[in-house]
């Protein structure tokens, strides 16, 4: 038991250190695809809608580590109801993690310029760990031959619109949690993780038309949430805009973690591309590390 609580200490260190060097583009990936933070607001451009997602960085070492995401819409004028059903994939070394979302969401016309807006999502996924300890001497660890955590999410949203501004609220809840471990005998074990709260945003924008081809949009998206190493909860706040022409040309920024900047550009709103920068220096090359890039693909029938 003491070196199970010892794994589960450091694998979720390990992952979680890859997962912050990530969360800046999860909060660029949200702010410029509202449908992520806010179930609330799932709705397609059109009727149906893809978004491809591929991300990577260090690609200098041997297994580095990489992402890709299909997220599908469909939205149904009729009942005024969308439907999300997502895939993302991701890997680190010995690390893999699949992840579904599925969710729902319905709008309610108040009148011709106020619109109400519930959704709902599930989220269930699954870490899977090779498990390859022996070199460190400080634990022993080798007894374990698989380590899987696997949990569920669900996330529940609120939003309006009137006129030009919307905002959004949205809570998410783990609603369980579990690690199975198999030994090198092919013995089986499990630790179970109580369900809790594990995070509240909200968003307020607001849309300024110009000369009817030109829009901008400033943005400030919250959140509220739980770090997973204690029991404290903390605020992070990220404000930016995202400007378009004519549905043909468009750009974004926002602000984040004290000192990152996440870029956005898009073309025809379909082939979008997510640079983020520190301070005056685009972390796009790095001689010692490589390549780090966030690309997304929009297709609307």
């Amino acid at each position: 038991m003491k070196n199970l609580l010892i794994l589960i200490f450091l694998i979720e260190v390990l992952t979680s250190s890859s997962i912050y060097s990530q969360w800046v583009k999860y909060e660029g990936l949200e702010f410029f695809n509202p449908y992520m933070q806010n179930p609330a607001f799932i709705v397609a451009e059109k009727t149906v809608q893809f978004d491809f997602i591929g991300s990577t960085e260090w690609t200098k070492f041997s297994e580095f580590p990489w992402e890709f995401s299909i997220n599908s819409i469909n939205t149904i004028d009729k009942i005024n109801s969308s439907f999300r059903i997502s895939f993302d994939y991701n890997t680190l070394g010995g690390v893999s993690a699949r992840n579904l979302i599925f969710g729902y969401s319905y709008n309610h016309s108040i009148s011709e310029d106020f619109v109400l807006k519930a959704g709902i999502s599930i989220n269930p996924d699954k870490f899977k760990y090779d498990i390859d300890f022996e070199y460190d001497p400080d634990y022993d660890l080798s007894e374990f031959n698989s380590f899987e955590y696997k949990s569920s999410n669900l996330d529940l949203g609120l939003g309006a619109k009137y006129k030009n501004l919307s905002i959004g609220f949205s809570a998410r809840q783990k609603l369980f949690g579990a690690f199975y471990t198999t030994d090198q005998y092919g013995n089986d074990s499990s630790y179970a993780v109580k369900g809790e709260f594990s995070k509240m945003s909200s968003t307020i924008k607001y849309d300024f038309s110009i000369a009817k081809k030109f829009t901008l949009s400033p943005q400030l998206n919250m959140d509220f949430y739980h770090d997973g190493f204690s029991d404290e909860y903390n605020l992070r706040l990220y404000p930016g805009f995202i400007a378009n022409y004519n549905n043909i040309f468009g750009a974004g920024l926002v602000y984040s973690a004290g000192t990152i900047l996440i870029g956005s550009v898009s073309f025809s709103n379909t082939i979008r591309l997510y640079l983020v920068l520190y301070k005056d220096k685009t972390i796009l090359y790095d001689k010692d590390t490589g390549w780090d890039l966030t690309g997304q693909l929009r297709i609307n029938f």
